[in-house]
């Protein structure tokens, strides 16, 4: 009797075309067989990406897609099946809809798993119409072990659950066999010296008031200073993890930015510029322009005041903004990206050579490197949250007070 499988399951997004065909050279799915077991593996993409297809269009009804693969592999019976779906079960990182959930009000029986992704979550052992959901968290930190109990003598699943192994090598070792194949690819002069900071450049902001952090300021500064422009824009997304202190080698500016942009500059309104500092609030970190903000509990913040070089922003007046050539491209439905579509491509200049990653390497080849000061971006408080701050302030100056 065949009871607990195991199944390393090996997969990429298969984006599925619109129109219900799949291109000649992909087929979006993959059946396997382990120990009598015949696992069909699905590939969904989201469906609203963040990022322009090339090669392939996105499906515009993911669901419809599934249902016709779903009627594909059935003659072939497939004891399992799992869909890999670029799609997650719920999405707060970006704030819009998901289509997952669904899977299982539609699909309860034919499907088994859906391991998803996109908004960085974890999700574990989550059941839904007997359909197990699981999410492994992000940027490699951690990899999910799905275990499937499997009938031989019926050909049913009898049980799964999840679990989430990190991916650290204390804690979770090392493979020899995996290891001598990653050791294998390694780039040449990952591990090369290149400069030094003197202190942590942290990712995120370190103040409660204030939505700038020092890694952002840094990578927003390089941008302002080499092109020259009045505004350097960052997007926070592409920063990956904190700069460490101390020594600063190749991979880890690849860690933290593992991309190798080049530089635009382009030239906008002020007008222009307000509605991107309102429609991206929190995506972007700023070089030459600072944010105060206004925010009630649980509400949404409310921009109180956008000044250039420390002069409030004129919205008749033109500026020039630099940023990677990602951001500059613009793309259709990523909330990034989208406004730059607006600017004529024609309008956007490439500055010099350098790419971000050059940049990176000059600053810090003149360290140890101190991290740039935060509070770009900040808070400022109505009088009535001065005066619930006072409040609190002193409450809690009463109750430690010595009692002598």
């Amino acid at each position: 009797m065949f009871d607990h499988a195991q199944f390393p399951i090996l997969a990429a997004n298969f984006f599925i075309k619109g129109t219900h065909t799949y291109p000649p050279h992909v087929q979006p799915y993959k059946i396997f067989e382990v120990n009598g077991v015949r696992v069909a593996v699905i590939g969904l993409a989201n469906s609203k990406p963040t990022k322009s297809a090339t090669s392939y269009e996105y499906s515009q009804n993911p669901l419809q897609d599934l249902e016709q693969v779903l009627a594909e592999i059935q003659p072939q019976q497939p004891n399992l099946v799992v869909v890999l779906a670029h799609e997650p079960l719920v999405d707060e990182k970006h704030g819009t809809e998901t289509y997952t959930p669904e899977i299982a009000e539609k699909f309860a029986g034919q499907v088994h798993v859906v391991l998803g992704g996109h908004a960085h979550a974890i999700v574990q052992n989550k059941y839904i119409n007997n359909v197990l959901y699981v999410e492994s968290d992000h940027y490699l930190q951690g990899v999910s072990k799905v275990t499937i109990h499997v009938d031989s003598s019926t050909g049913k699943v009898t049980d799964m659950h999840s679990e989430l192994i990190p991916l650290l090598v204390e804690e979770t070792g090392e493979d020899p066999q995996v290891k001598a194949v990653a050791d294998a690819l390694r780039e040449p002069g990952a591990d090369d010296v290149v400069g030094a900071t003197a202190e942590k450049f942290a990712k995120y902001p370190s103040q409660d008031n204030q939505l700038d952090s020092a890694v952002n300021n840094w990578i927003a500064d390089l941008i302002h200073d080499y092109s020259g422009a009045q505004i350097g824009l960052h997007n926070n997304g592409a920063s990956r993890i904190d700069l460490p202190a101390g020594i600063i080698t190749q991979r880890d500016l690849l860690e933290l930015y593992p991309f190798d942009d080049e530089i635009i500059q382009v030239k906008i309104s002020g007008q222009f510029l307000q509605e991107l500092v309102e429609e991206t609030f929190g995506l972007f970190t700023y070089s030459g322009l600072t944010i105060s903000y206004t925010q009630e509990p649980g509400q949404k913040p409310q921009i109180a005041q956008i000044r250039v070089d420390n002069k409030p922003l004129q919205p008749n007046k033109t500026y020039t903004l630099a940023t990677s050539s990602f951001i500059a491209s613009g793309a259709e439905g990523d909330k990034e990206r989208e406004k730059f579509l607006e600017i004529p491509q024609e309008e956007k200049v490439k500055i010099g050579t350098k790419t971000v990653h050059t940049l990176m390497k000059e600053n810090l080849a003149n360290g140890p490197v101190a991290a740039p000061p935060t509070g770009r971006i900040y808070q400022v408080y109505t009088k009535q949250q001065k005066r619930q701050q006072k409040v609190v302030k002193e409450q809690l100056k009463r109750q430690f007070q010595p009692a002598y």
